[in-house]
């Protein structure tokens, strides 16, 4: 029972507080939102942000195109909640030029080419002052395993993927009521499954 004690909800729609509303519904605990580059007005941002504020949402990740740098940097000077990259963000070269427009980035060892670019990401990232999410793509145990050594330096782990692939031909990693337990596996913690 992995029992997952955080989720993240997907939004970037034009009705983000009903289907916010439907779901919390059901969900008393921790929870954070990923916009995925969807809203396109500061005003929708503010009054969006505003209500997640009042549910105690943990933090907010890439809720404009990632190009709008901009409105990235206002709504983070709101102050509302915590703005994380995702998009924005890729390697320790695109922190370093718009770190000052988020308060946190998610790192993802697919985005960042590997544990060593991660390493200095996260070093930049704690030197600037701004959380860090260890996060993840659809990937198998080899690389949420490989991410998952990265997990003291994170505010946030959202490193979920081998709970939503059927395919997976590793074994590594593990999450049992809600904690990440590590492999003990020699390397990066991963092996194959026997089959």
């Amino acid at each position: 029972n992995a029992g997952f004690q955080v989720l993240k909800i997907k939004i970037g729609t034009d009705n983000d507080i009903e289907l916010l509303e439907a779901i919390l519904n059901h969900w008393d605990k921790p929870f954070s939102v990923d916009v995925n580059q969807g809203w396109k007005s500061l005003e929708y941002a503010i009054e969006v942000a505003n209500y997640l504020k009042t549910k105690k949402a943990l933090f907010i990740e890439q809720p404009f195109h990632k190009d709008e740098v901009d409105l990235h940097l206002q709504l983070k000077n709101a102050n509302i909640l915590p703005i994380i990259a995702d998009e924005s963000i890729k390697r320790l070269k695109d922190l370093e030029n718009l770190y000052s427009n988020f308060d946190g980035v998610n790192i993802k060892l697919m985005k960042s080419t590997g544990i060593r670019e991660a390493q200095k990401m996260i070093a930049f990232a704690q030197l600037k002052g701004l959380k860090v999410v260890i996060g993840c793509m659809a990937e198998s145990s080899c690389a949420a395993t490989a991410a998952s050594n990265l997990i003291a330096y994170a505010d946030w782990v959202d490193i979920d993927a081998p709970y939503l692939i059927s395919n997976d031909p590793f074994k590594g990693m593990k999450i049992e009521n809600g904690l990440i337990i590590p492999s003990k596996t020699h390397g990066i913690g991963v092996d194959f499954l026997v089959h």
